[in-house]
């Protein structure tokens, strides 16, 4: 079974035909990183290496770091006015200690959280109507 390739730009079904442009409209795109501002938001613990970023009650992001986060937090600091994967934006101070984000992935129009009631056996939880 043969399977089909896009024929380069320029060559007969390429994108574009003669002239376009190296690359096509096949070309990867370079996508920055997604970042997340800090003022007015709130940073939960959303796991050993998470914490959940939070306006009101509207989720934002997920903030994936590079080491265990202490189970209890007494101080946070961050140095720049928005917290980015990567650089120097990505560094901030958790009781303490020095972190790095390591990915962030922002929730699109997520809209107000629901938590979920925990069932005895810890195999599963409910969300109550509203």
């Amino acid at each position: 079974m043969a399977l089909a390739q896009n024929a380069p730009a320029g060559a007969p079904g390429g994108a574009g035909g003669p002239g376009a442009k190296p690359g096509g409209s096949d070309a990867p795109q370079y996508l920055p990183p997604s970042c997340v501002k800090v003022d007015g938001m709130t940073f939960e613990l959303a796991g050993s290496e998470a914490l959940m970023v939070k306006k009101g009650e509207e989720s934002i992001a997920i903030v994936h770091v590079n080491q265990f986060l202490p189970a209890g937090v007494f101080a946070m600091s961050f140095p720049a006015n928005e917290l980015c994967p990567y650089g120097p934006k990505a560094r901030f101070m958790v009781n303490n200690d020095i972190y790095s984000a390591q990915r962030i992935r922002l929730f699109d129009g997520a809209g107000e959280t629901r938590v979920a009631v925990i069932n005895a056996r810890g195999t599963g939880g409910t969300v109550a109507a509203r």
